[in-house]
Order: C-alpha cells, then sequence, then structure tokens
C-alpha cells in the first residue's frame, strides 16, 4: 500500500513493539540456539526462507538505515512517498539506479529485513509493494513501513541498522500473510495486524478473534 508522506507518520511510531511487560523488556530478543524458527518470535538467528535479489542495474546502500525523518531523503527529492504497513519496524531504503532507464522494484510480501542489533525486532513486509527508481547519479530513498517479528525486542530506533533477508516460507506466516492479501490495511488497524502477528510469531498462532477481526479490514 501506497501512502504519502504526511504528519501520520508521527502517530505510527508512538506505538512500541515490545513483550509482555510492555516495553521490549530491555530488549535481548532472547531465544537459544536450537528455535525451531530461526529470527521469527524469541530466536536470535538469522531467519530462513527464498533468498530475494534486488533487481539488476540497482546499487543499494547498506547496511540499510532505520528511518530518521531528518536524515533519509535528498532535500531535492521530489518523490516521498510512504510504502508497507507498520510503523515500528522503519527503513530508509537508499537505491542508485545505474542503467537509463526507469527500474521497478516489486517487494514480495514476506520478504524480511534483519536487523544488525538483536534488542531490536526484525521487520515483516506483509503487502507486495511496487515502485520505480528513476536513473541517476544520485541515490533515491524510499521510507518502507514492515510489522514486528519478535515481540520481546525492542522497535526500531534512529541509528539501527538492517540487512536484506529472505522471503520466509514459515506455514504460519504465510497463511497469515494469505488472509491479509487483498485487506485494506491502514494506521488505523495496524494495531490488528501486529498483534495478530505476535499471536503466530510469540503465541499459538491466529486466534479467532484475530481471523474475526482481520476478515472485517
Amino acid at each position: 500500500m501506497k501512502k504519502l508522506w504526511g504528519a501520520w507518520l508521527v502517530a505510527l511510531m508512538l506505538a512500541a513493539c515490545g513483550g509482555d511487560d510492555g516495553g521490549g523488556g530491555g530488549g535481548g530478543g532472547g531465544g537459544g540456539e536450537d528455535d525451531e524458527k530461526p529470527g521469527i518470535g524469541p530466536s536470535t538467528k538469522d531467519p530462513v526462507g527464498t533468498p530475494f535479489e534486488w533487481p539488476a542495474g540497482l546499487i543499494v546502500k547498506e547496511p540499510i538505515d532505520a528511518y530518521d525523518e531528518d536524515h533519509c531523503y535528498r532535500d531535492d527529492q521530489k518523490e516521498r512517498e510512504v510504502y508497507g504497513h507498520g510503523g515500528n519496524v522503519r527503513l530508509c531504503l537508499g537505491f542508485t539506479n545505474t542503467t537509463n532507464q526507469p527500474i521497478t522494484v516489486s517487494l514480495p510480501a514476506g520478504l524480511i529485513f534483519v536487523s544488525l542489533n538483536t534488542e531490536s525486532q526484525n521487520g515483516l513486509l506483509v503487502q507486495v509493494e511496487t515502485f520505480e527508481v528513476p536513473p541517476g547519479d544520485q541515490p533515491f530513498f524510499v521510507n518502507l513501513g514492515l510489522q514486528c517479528l519478535n515481540a520481546g525486542r525492542d522497535p526500531g530506533f534512529i541509528g539501527d541498522t538492517y540487512k536484506k533477508g529472505p522471503v520466509t516460507q514459515d506455514e504460519e506466516l504465510r497463511e497469515f500473510l494469505d488472509i491479509l492479501k487483498n485487506k485494506k490495511l491502514t494506521l488505523d488497524n495496524a494495531h490488528i495486524v501486529q498483534d495478530a502477528l505476535w499471536n503466530v510469531t510469540d503465541g499459538d498462532g491466529l486466534t479467532a478473534r484475530d481471523r474475526e477481526d482481520i476478515g472485517k479490514l
């Protein structure tokens, strides 16, 4: 989903990821070396899944920075649209298009971005997002919102860094993504999606109430 840049983003950041202690319990994520779902819930391992590659002709700034309103876009970048759904893991993706034609980037639902700090959340893209990167020597920046994959960790803060991970093939997460496939996701229902996701990643799975609430979106 594509939303115009505006003041609503501030409201998104007021809600924090966190576990039962309401504040992320000081982070850390927990998780041992025998986690069944790497990178998900309490696991601190790297997530697993199908590799995702950027389109040919793009150079991507790495590591990927957490979104910073004052230091993301170039001053002269006119297109400042916000992609994705979720305010607690927001990224500033920087692309340089080395060709002489626009390059279309299509990010698949289920793509994970991995925090390089295991006290901060990994992020999950819950719907397909597509945008164009114009040609030119100057980088083009995209603000991408993700849902949180680890209820016991902190939200992404300015200064956190990330790397591109795989597209999850976890059966429970794929079912969750299929349910969301054609839903209209907005700021007002972000908490419904996040609470349901945490039931998948850190709980016993989607509840009947989760399914009912998502069905109304």
